[in-house]
């Protein structure tokens, strides 16, 4: 991917799940007692802090209406289980004034508990949030052939370097949480304006659910140990749903959060951003996901020419509240799958230039056309030899088409082939 795409998407990814990619170089701040400790060189600009020696460069947000929960749209899991009774309230928490202490809010949204751990006996269940505007889980399905001694192995990163990233690019922080903290303005009075950046897992966070766990094919849930220092109220849970088909797992992880807070400021803080986990196999394979379990000649003409279009792009894994990603090339079985709210991928570069076999250009002038007429050479030859060159594509094409192992897909390129005969019609040569 060219420099220019990718920092597009870097700086996009910022702004819209974050951490925020900063323009101007961070100044670095410290904290005493959750106050803000003012730099002397102080200036209007990005902040970032340290909290330990393994967690790096936090952000801090500084600016008024400046909250994660304001600032980011995408990548949140919220407490679990929390409805919010209060319909009017929702305008009122996208607009919070961050300088209005928690305890002074007497107009905070109530919430309530709800059901939303579901642990149902059969293939068909739902891992969606109970309220979609406030997810607290996100999940992905993939089919797996594991060894009888191997492991699922579910890491919880506290960052990922994507491939469209620059090579001088720092990977993107994921998996964060916020907390509020104050500032004390020139009259000595602490405001609560400031929100800093935690890593949400302890460094190098792994969870591994051997095979022989996956046997009793009921529902896994592993508690996530998260660092010291974190919030009581903060909880995470991984839930895993295994199925197994012959000698394959089609197994569904799902990352919750199942904190619990009745306070809206309790709530952001017990929310997780930047969301995103990768799971790889210790002893085992990725399996091509099973789109389809209807024998080919079920399959109407789209379809069918879909397979033979893709049939070296497998699907890996499927999302649930997120999308599933992988980094393999066509042809290729991924190392892992991750679960990401902002997937990207590159596709091949599309150009109007046309070669002839010989890999000499094919100047076709829009104007020169826009007024063809076939008593003119000039134009006549340029028309007849690109037909040409299609005829020898369409030709080359079907001497190719014993290199299809599956007959069936046979059938469906002779099917389009026939088609590019009818889309060439009568040589050019016969006319002229």
């Amino acid at each position: 991917m060219n420099e220019e795409r990718a920092s597009l998407i870097s700086w996009i990814r910022g702004e819209i799940v974050g951490p925020s990619r900063p323009v101007r170089k961070p100044v670095r701040v410290e904290f005493e007692n959750g106050i803000l400790i003012e730099p002397e060189d102080s200036e209007n600009g990005p902040m970032v802090w340290v909290p330990d020696q393994d967690s790096g460069m936090q952000e801090v947000l500084s600016r008024r209406g400046d909250a994660p929960y304001q600032k980011y749209g995408a990548g949140l899991l919220h407490p679990d289980g929390l409805v919010q009774q209060d319909q009017d309230s929702e305008e009122d928490m996208g607009n919070h004034d961050d300088e209005t202490p928690p305890e002074a809010d007497h107009n905070a949204p109530v919430w309530t508990e709800s059901s939303g751990k579901e642990s149902p006996d059969d293939d068909d269940f739902d891992v969606s949030s109970t309220d979609v505007r406030y997810p607290s889980t996100m999940g992905i399905t993939f089919n797996a052939r594991i060894d009888s001694e191997g492991a699922l192995l579910i890491h919880l990163p506290r960052e990922k370097r994507f491939f469209w990233q620059k090579d001088s690019d720092v990977p993107f922080a994921v998996n964060g949480r916020y907390e509020q903290c104050s500032r004390r303005s020139s009259d000595g009075e602490e405001r609560p304006t400031l929100w800093r950046r935690y890593p949400c897992f302890s460094k190098g966070m792994v969870i591994a659910i051997p095979a022989a766990e996956l046997r009793h094919r009921t529902t896994l849930n592993k508690e996530v140990a998260l660092p010291e220092g974190s919030p009581e109220n903060m909880s995470f849970i991984l839930r895993v749903y295994p199925r197994q088909f012959d000698d394959t797992w089609l197994l569904t992880v799902v990352l919750q959060n199942t904190s619990e807070d009745s306070t809206r400021q309790g709530h952001h803080a017990a929310s997780l951003y930047q969301s995103f986990y990768e799971i790889t196999l210790n002893g085992g394979t990725f399996v091509p996901y099973p789109e389809s379990y209807r024998d080919f000649e079920e399959m109407d003409e789209d379809e069918q020419s879909l397979a033979l279009l893709y049939r070296d792009s497998a699907t890996w894994a499927i999302g649930h509240g997120c999308a599933a990603g992988w980094d393999a090339d066509p042809g290729e079985i991924p190392e892992s799958v991750y679960a990401d709210v902002m997937p990207a991928v590159e596709l091949p570069s599309m150009t109007p230039d046309i070669v002839d076999g010989d890999g000499h250009p094919i100047r076709l002038s829009m104007r020169q056309l826009s007024s063809f007429a076939p008593e003119f050479d000039e134009e006549s030859v340029i028309v007849k030899q690109l037909a040409d060159e299609y005829a020898g594509w369409i030709e080359r094409q079907r001497k190719a088409l014993g290199q299809l192992e599956n007959k069936n897909l046979e059938a469906v390129a002779e099917r389009h082939l026939n088609q590019t005969e009818i889309c060439l019609g009568p040589k050019l040569s016969d006319s002229c």
